[in-house]
């Protein structure tokens, strides 16, 4: 009984760090690219993917003479980070990826502003 108990435990221990490791990486790698400027960025419509193991987006972003005029969200598995979406008519009347965070959805928020840079880069000249 004492064994099955430790072993128990040490499986718990396990998924509790795995756990822990997947979360972290999770909230803090879709920020760690570089910001593209939308002024290097050729007219057009460009599709950018950003995906965690717990919130996926896709979007199109259309950018003429070098704004940003639109953001699409075409795709957001977020659980309960929809009001995320909120940020593109930031990113928009700003001009940047680089809006501020929706609170209560900040993975959700750093996942499509990801996204969106994925989509600017794509189109730099």
């Amino acid at each position: 009984m004492k064994k099955a108990f430790a072993v128990l435990a040490v499986i718990l221990i396990v998924m509790a760090v795995s756990c822990s490791a997947m979360l972290r990486s999770a909230a803090e790698g879709p920020d760690s690219r570089p910001i593209p400027d939308p002024a290097l960025v050729k007219d057009g419509v460009y599709r950018g993917v950003e995906e965690t193991p717990l919130v996926k987006a896709e979007v199109s972003v259309t950018v003429r003479n070098h704004r940003i005029t639109a953001i699409d969200i075409i795709r957001h598995e977020c659980g309960t980070g929809k009001k995320a979406e909120a940020i593109i008519d930031e990113m928009v009347r700003l001009n940047t990826s680089e809006a501020e965070l929706v609170s209560g959805a900040t993975l959700s928020s750093k996942v499509i502003r990801a996204a969106v840079r994925n989509a600017l880069a794509s189109g730099l000249i």
